[in-house]
């Protein structure tokens, strides 16, 4: 996987081995779900809610990212699927909260359309829908998936997606910090000093400390 910035809104995620064909032959043993199997079911659950599944993008901690077309308007769209309640609500924030939200947040997040429950007759259990605005070539959560996720706060959470997600690069370091010392979102969440230095001091101790291999932490 290769992490390209572009710019912070549109976070691209080549994945190299993202996309195949769904009826193309595979060699599992039977009993064994294949890609195309796992998609397949995803394909006729989307159906079930007017969307049209057009490729699969990647696989996260949480779920699975696919793009998507509505069958009504034929707006593309992107999905995340996810058995997580606590990834629903986590969205479902977003949802309700994004138009209060500060503009320089908002424009690190994903518009949410919709989230809905679907089944299949083949699962037992439900998975949540996540409909969301479609930014090339995938959705930007990696923001979301950070600091609204499970975890917050969490030194092992951060460190270990330090090297494969946004991390491993100067200019996503430097976005990264620059968001969380914008965020009226995050000075909430947060127990911040009366004495706290000023803020581009503080910009500069991260970077620097990040820099030398060290890793500051969440702010």
């Amino acid at each position: 996987m290769k992490l390209l910035f572009e710019n912070w809104r549109n976070y691209l995620v080549e994945e190299d081995d993202a996309t195949y064909d769904l009826d193309g032959p595979t060699a599992a043993p039977p009993g064994v779900e294949t890609p195309r199997t796992k998609t397949q079911r995803t394909k006729e659950m989307l159906e079930g809610i007017g969307l049209e599944l057009i490729r699969y993008i990647k696989s996260g901690r949480y779920g699975s990212v696919y793009e998507v077309r509505n069958m009504n308007t034929q707006q593309q769209l992107a999905v995340k699927t996810t058995e997580r309640q606590q990834e629903r609500d986590a969205y479902n924030w977003l949802k309700e909260n994004y138009e209060s939200l500060p503009p320089e947040v908002q424009k690190h997040f994903p518009v949410i359309h919709d989230i809905q429950e679907v089944s299949h007759p083949d699962i037992s259990g439900s998975s949540y829908a996540i409909v969301m605005e479609f930014l090339k070539p995938a959705p930007k959560e990696v923001v979301r998936d950070l600091f609204l996720g499970p975890g917050l706060g969490d030194d092992k959470r951060l460190a270990a997606r330090r090297e494969d997600r946004f991390l491993s690069s100067p200019e996503g370091v430097k976005e990264v910090i620059d968001y969380c010392f914008l965020s009226d979102t995050l000075i909430g969440m947060h127990a911040v000093p009366d004495d706290m230095p000023p803020i581009e001091q503080l910009k500069r101790q991260v970077h620097e400390r990040w820099a030398t291999g060290d890793d500051p932490g969440p702010p």
